[in-house]
């Protein structure tokens, strides 16, 4: 069972959130407060799976409730749900520790699904966002690449993250709205750019290229 905590200063949005969990046989609501001093002050006592937390509360930054949190409780996964929708907000939010970020008006299966996803130890960006991570590495990747090594497309790239994130070829070519066998394609494009012989020296790679980032 994973234990949820709530953290928005919205009474009918964690009505709304608490309805779509208690339908989920694996998911229930351990607790929840309407700002950053409440949520702080009760964690210890719940002590939760997963803050579910917003960014705009009424006492403090959700960043900084998001940077107390994970100080204080290492081993808790934390997802920003906010009306952020920009690169700015989604990057800091993940250099501060956050696990995911989810855009408010995201679906309940979107939600559901990011959940899932960070409890099982990977972490999980909204899809409309994903593109602000991958320009962002392309950046990085460009800047630290000497002269004359391997250059990668941009799909190249998007297709080298999402393997590092473990997704098959049906998952990333969903995210990608691409068909399976051309995420095949920049697969063995990849393979052949990077002079590796098979799919578990490519994830090693896309997994080290990760980290580097």
């Amino acid at each position: 069972m994973i234990k949820i905590f709530l953290t928005d200063d919205h009474e009918m949005l964690r009505q709304g959130l608490r309805s779509l969990f208690e339908r989920e046989a694996d998911i229930s609501v351990a607790g929840e407060a309407g700002s950053g001093a409440e949520t702080l002050a009760k964690l210890a006592a719940v002590k939760p799976d997963l803050l579910l937390l917003d960014l705009m509360l009424p006492d403090m930054s959700g960043m900084e409730v998001l940077e107390k949190a994970r100080q204080a409780f290492p081993g808790l996964r934390i997802i920003i749900l906010s009306m952020y929708d920009n690169k700015v907000h989604l990057l800091e939010a993940l250099q501060r520790g956050a696990d995911g970020y989810i855009i408010k008006g995201s679906s309940g299966v979107t939600l559901l699904q990011g959940i899932r996803t960070v409890m099982s130890g990977r972490r999980y960006v909204c899809p409309p966002l994903t593109d602000y991570l991958l320009e962002d590495m392309a950046v990085k990747h460009s800047k630290n690449q000497p002269a004359g090594s391997v250059k990668l497309t941009f799909r190249e790239e998007q297709v080298l993250y999402h393997t590092a994130e473990g997704l098959t070829s049906s998952d990333i070519a969903s995210r990608l709205g691409i068909s399976a066998r051309t995420v095949e394609a920049h697969r063995n494009n990849l393979m052949r750019k990077l002079g590796i012989h098979n799919k578990a020296e490519l994830i090693r790679y896309a997994l080290e290229h990760k980290t580097q980032k």
